[in-house]
Formats: C-alpha cells, sequence, structure tokens
C-alpha cells in the first residue's frame, strides 16, 4: 500500500495524539521520577514532531514517493515504541534509557523527514534518502523499537 501525504498526514496526527496521551499519563502520576519525566518530555517532543512532519508533508510543493516509503516504514516502527509506553505506562519494569533512546531516534527521523520535505523537488528529495546518513537515520528508528520491544516495554513507574 502507498502512502500518500493526506494519509500520512493522519497517520502523524494519530501517532502524535497517542503520544501526547502517554506523556499526560506519566505527568499525572504523583511524583514520577526524574528519569520518568524525562521520557514524559521525550514524547512531547516526538508528539510535536509527528505533528510537524504531518503538516509539512500535507504543505508540501512535492513529496517525492521515495519519501512517502520511507515515512511509511518509520512510522510503525516509531508507533510500536510509542505504544509499548502507554500501553505499560500503568506499572512495571523496563529500561528507561530504552524509550528515551527510542523516542530520540523517532524524533530526530521526523525532523528530517520533514527538513526534507521543504525541498520542493522530487529528485533532490530521493537523491537526500539515498545518503548513508538518512539510510543510518532510517535504520536506527527500526533498531531503538525493537529494543523497546525486546526489553519487555515496561517502565517503571514509582
Amino acid at each position: 500500500m502507498s502512502l500518500t501525504p493526506p494519509a500520512a498526514t493522519k497517520a502523524c496526527t494519530i501517532l502524535a495524539s497517542r503520544s501526547h496521551s502517554a506523556a499526560a499519563t506519566i505527568t499525572a502520576l504523583p511524583a514520577p521520577s526524574p528519569a520518568l519525566a524525562f521520557v514524559a518530555t521525550r514524547l512531547q517532543q516526538f508528539g510535536q514532531h509527528t505533528e510537524q512532519l504531518g503538516d509539512c508533508l500535507l504543505n508540501a510543493p512535492a513529496v517525492s514517493p521515495a519519501l512517502l516509503a520511507a515515512v511509511e516504514r518509520a512510522l510503525p516502527e516509531c508507533e510500536s515504541a510509542v505504544g509499548a509506553i502507554s500501553v505499560h505506562a500503568v506499572g512495571g519494569t523496563g529500561d528507561v534509557n530504552a524509550f528515551s533512546d527510542a523516542l530520540a531516534a523517532c524524533s530526530r527521523m521526523m525532523i528530517f523527514a520533514a527538513q526534507i520535505s521543504t525541498i520542493g523537488i522530487e529528485e533532490e528529495q530521493k537523491s537526500w534518502l539515498e545518503h548513508d546518513e538518512a539510510r543510518q537515520l532510517f535504520s536506527t528508528v527500526g533498531d531503538v523499537s525493537n529494543q523497546v520491544l525486546s526489553s519487555g516495554g515496561v517502565l517503571v513507574l514509582n
């Protein structure tokens, strides 16, 4: 299935909402630990970057199929990381650093994709996505998402 800019924007909006909701769950806790408060901040930032990407894709003068494909591959990985946090934001144990790293990597990818979408020429967008750094960035999103999921995806909330 091929993502369109409006569909990508809708997916970004849904993911941002989940991220903001998970952050609110953490912030509503009585006296969350500093590490957990930092994860809540990362969730808020990720939500903002995700909203920004959605807006950029919708308003871009041109969006290359390569950029949409990259976003389409990365969104579920970011959603898995955020989902692990929000599903388990009711107790348990887990690696707070893994969650923070995953959110940071997902945010970097959202920022990069938003910046690429502002390039009005599809071939230039595709060229940027073919750089080793871009490939590494998107690969890191998958790696850290898998790390969160394999760590049990549970946060300590005390």
